[in-house]
């Protein structure tokens, strides 16, 4: 895929450049499908993906008996099929539907000690995205002397992985204006979504959403870097700083003690 104004003479010459050396049967523009993501861009220049054609899931079939037992094991057969179903559910939340990122990623995990209760859950999740299949995510059109930022929401769930000691952290990162730096209501376009695991062992739930944040923050500076050398701004790997600065960043949590503790005077 392909993007720039059609009135500069480089994105002009490069373009002309590669339809020269590389014969593709067409060239689509607009409104088209790219890996089984539906791309559509509007007149004020912003664009809807979505997956809708493609989320055609199906439930792990379960007898009436069976699901009346949720806490048993579950066969070979249907830990097969929960693997197959998950994956597909991967995917799709891995191009856009990130709403359910998180429940997939912790269904996954539990394969190896999977339940009857795992494979029930995973059929609700296949309903509840059945239900937005026609939601569209919008990568958002900015004046082009509009100056923009990087913003990471992180957020952790303690000790609450299938081993009862493990934690689970969520990162999120979007493009938004200076004005959600203001307290403004303002439009993001999500770049990277990420829920995982945590690698180490937190003793509180304090330490769980400090580690969401320092891995988030990790994210966003990758980002960032990775933002201003799309910008055409050169980077020193010895000297990551530097490009880093020239795009503000924003780290957003909700764990309220953790910020009481850096904000308020030691005694």
């Amino acid at each position: 895929m392909f993007g720039g104004s059609p009135e500069c003479p480089i994105h002009k010459y490069l373009m002309d450049q590669l339809q020269q050396r590389f014969q593709w049967g067409s060239w689509e523009e607009t409104k088209f499908v790219q890996c089984g993501i539906e791309v559509h861009q509007l007149e004020d220049f912003s664009i809807a993906i979505s997956q809708r054609k493609y989320i055609d899931l199906e439930e792990i079939y379960i007898s009436r008996d069976r699901s009346r037992m949720p806490d048993a094991p579950v066969t070979e057969e249907e830990r097969r099929k929960l693997r197959g179903a998950l994956g597909s559910i991967s995917w799709l939340c891995g191009q856009t539907c990130f709403l359910y990122s998180a429940d997939v990623n912790f269904l996954i995990t539990s394969i190896p000690v999977a339940r009857v209760n795992e494979l029930l859950k995973t059929n609700k999740l296949v309903r509840d995205i059945k239900k937005t299949r026609d939601t569209k995510y919008k990568i958002h059109a900015f004046l082009p002397d509009e100056e923009l930022e990087l913003a990471c929401w992180t957020d952790a769930g303690w000790a609450n992985r299938p081993n009862g000691t493990d934690s689970t952290e969520g990162i999120f990162v979007g493009m938004t204006s200076t004005k959600l730096r203001q307290a403004y209501e303002e439009k993001v376009t999500p770049i990277h979504w990420k829920p995982s695991k945590i690698e180490r062992i937190c003793r509180s739930p304090g330490c769980a959403e400090t580690a969401a944040g320092l891995d988030g923050e990790d994210e966003l500076s990758y980002l960032r870097i990775f933002w201003n050398e799309m910008k055409g701004h050169e980077v020193e790997l010895r000297e990551v700083d530097v490009p880093t600065l020239r795009t503000a960043g924003l780290l957003i949590s909700d764990l309220r003690n953790v910020f009481d503790r850096i904000t308020r005077a030691t005694p």
